[in-house]
């Protein structure tokens, strides 16, 4: 699979399904052999009852094709997790045989970066997906965050495709989504960000 042929196959309006079909069949490992650790590691339920890493994936991607992303965020959505195929730990003996997945966002980046070079992905492009890698966990940590953290993230060009992929990552965790506090956190950051700009403004004319 090349760069070319995924964002070809990402314009479709059934991804998703077809993303599945590889992975039913194998040949998604061909070109993306994260997805099998992806599918070897464990969920606790309680977090996420969608399923396993890769299950969760294949969510986030039907949801991505349901809201009609673009082709970038839909693949973005694809590799936002590929850190836990590198980032997975056993639970103490309570939780056993369940797994936890600490920083798999920093984790996730090396890991991508090797996906970008084998796949030749176009540098912005990697740029973008890299981003929600990396911050797609700040919905839910925007107001413990500094402002100067939170305003950079929200001025970046890459943040409609960061809002994108960290909602439907949320959204996928079945009956714990609450839509209003993921919507409530984009505002607050939104926000943070719009009074930061103004500011800035009203002192550059002073």
């Amino acid at each position: 699979m090349t760069w070319k042929e995924l964002l070809e196959l990402a314009k479709k309006p059934d991804f998703s399904r077809r993303i599945k079909e590889m992975c039913d069949d194998g040949s998604i490992l061909s070109w993306f052999p994260e997805a099998f650790w992806l599918d070897s590691y464990i969920h606790h339920p309680e977090h996420h009852p969608e399923g396993n890493p890769l299950e969760h994936t294949l969510k986030c991607l039907q949801l991505a094709d349901d809201y009609e992303y673009n082709p970038l965020a839909k693949i973005a959505t694809l590799f936002h997790d590929v850190g836990k195929a590198v980032s997975a730990i056993k639970y103490d003996k309570e939780t056993h045989p369940y797994h936890a997945f600490y920083e798999h966002e920093k984790k996730g980046l090396p890991v991508f970066e090797c996906i970008a070079k084998r796949m030749d992905i176009p540098e912005k492009d990697a740029e973008c997906i890299a981003f929600c890698i990396h911050r797609h966990m700040y919905s839910h940590k925007f107001r413990e965050m500094t402002k100067k953290k939170i305003v950079e993230t929200v001025l970046s060009p890459y943040w409609l495709t960061l809002k994108k992929v960290s909602y439907v990552d949320c959204a996928s965790r079945m009956h714990h989504f609450r839509k209003d506090e993921i919507v409530d956190s984009f505002s607050y950051a939104e926000e943070i960000t719009d009074d930061f700009c103004k500011r800035f403004i009203l002192t550059s004319k002073v």
